[in-house]
Parts: structure tokens; C-alpha cells; sequence
């Protein structure tokens, strides 16, 4: 009966205080990340004389808000192309500028069906699976010196998605899935505790 009752009280709050943890890191982390790029004048414990939780969340929400309206007038499209042209001019800097450039577009694009499909890959030895991603065709001496069509494929790590292994997989040895993203996400993050839910037919 202890037993009993004590798992059910830990199913309960692990989930809570878990989810409790990982806000106050990212409102923490926040908080100092942005806080540091303002001048110390401006810094809320300057201003009120007193530290302001969530004041570096606000001022990112804020922040991406403005530069969101401003590139979608003409002046911020200028600027955005001000910026292209002197990234374009930094040595280092350009290709990895570029490279950033790219993959939000391609990620945060309507179109795009990056991150969008999941698929089965036999990893890492033949006969077990693992779920990844599929991010796009492969293009150039990638697709062209290999013997089958290929796909880029990420292959994220359990418990940490963030991090993970670029694979390029036949097609033939894709098996993609009906399954959602977040479902994948849920699969690797609990280490295949939560379960896909089924997909309508």
C-alpha cells in the first residue's frame, strides 16, 4: 500500500516540479543573456532597484516583435539587405552568417517540409531502428557520387534533441511514418516512455 500510494505521488509531482525547473532555467538564462546586451543604465535593477523575473523572456518576446514588423516594411527590408551585404564582406564571418541565414529559412518556411517528416532509419546496426527527421533531397557531389537517391536525415540524441548526428540514407532504406513531429519529440525526449498517439484514419 506505501509503495502504492508513494509511486503515485511521485508520478504526480515529477511532472510538475520537472516542467517547474526547466522554465526557471530558460527564464534564468534568458534574463542574463539579454540583459547583458543593455546598457547598465537600462538594466531593471538599476531602473527599479530591484531584480525583475522574466524580464529577459519579455524583452526577447518584445524585441523579435519589433524586428518582425520592421522587415516586413520597405525600410526593414532595406536594412535587412544592408546587413547581408556587410556579413558578405566579413572574412569567416560570411560563410557562417550564410549558413544561419539558410537553414532558418528553409526550417521557418510555410513550404518547407524540413523537420516535417519522420522516418525510420535501421541504426545503429542492422536489425534496431531509431527515429529521425527528414530534412531535404541531398544536392551535389553528395547525391551525385553516391549509387542511390539520398536524403539528409538528423538523427537526434535521447534525452537532448538539440544534439544529434547528420545522416545521409538511402531512399530505399527510409521508412517514413505518419506520425507527427511532436510525437517523435515526445518518443525521443522520454527515452520511448510516452507513446505516439494513433493517427486518425
Amino acid at each position: 500500500m506505501f509503495r502504492t500510494y508513494f509511486l503515485a505521488g511521485l508520478a504526480t509531482l515529477i511532472p510538475i516540479f520537472a516542467t517547474l525547473w526547466v522554465l526557471r532555467t530558460l527564464i534564468l538564462w534568458a534574463d542574463g543573456f539579454f540583459k547583458s546586451f543593455l546598457p547598465a543604465a537600462l538594466k531593471p535593477e538599476n531602473l527599479f532597484d530591484t531584480t525583475i523575473p522574466g524580464i529577459g523572456i519579455i524583452f526577447t518576446v518584445v524585441t523579435i516583435l519589433i524586428v518582425g514588423i520592421l522587415t516586413r516594411a520597405y525600410f526593414g527590408k532595406k536594412m535587412v539587405d544592408w546587413w547581408d551585404a556587410l556579413f558578405s564582406r566579413i572574412p569567416f564571418g560570411k560563410n557562417i552568417y550564410k549558413t544561419f541565414k539558410q537553414f532558418v529559412e528553409i526550417t521557418f518556411s510555410d513550404k518547407s517540409e524540413s523537420f516535417k517528416k519522420v522516418a525510420l532509419i535501421e541504426y545503429p546496426r542492422a536489425g534496431s531502428w531509431a527515429l529521425c527527421f527528414v530534412t531535404g533531397e541531398a544536392s551535389g557531389e553528395i547525391q551525385t557520387k553516391t549509387q542511390h537517391k539520398v536524403y539528409s536525415v538528423f538523427l537526434p540524441t535521447t534525452p537532448n534533441p538539440t544534439s544529434g548526428y547528420l545522416l545521409f540514407i538511402p531512399e530505399d532504406e527510409l521508412i517514413l511514418l505518419n506520425m507527427t513531429t511532436e510525437d517523435a519529440m515526445k518518443i525521443i525526449i522520454s527515452a520511448g516512455v510516452v507513446k505516439a498517439q494513433p493517427i486518425a484514419q
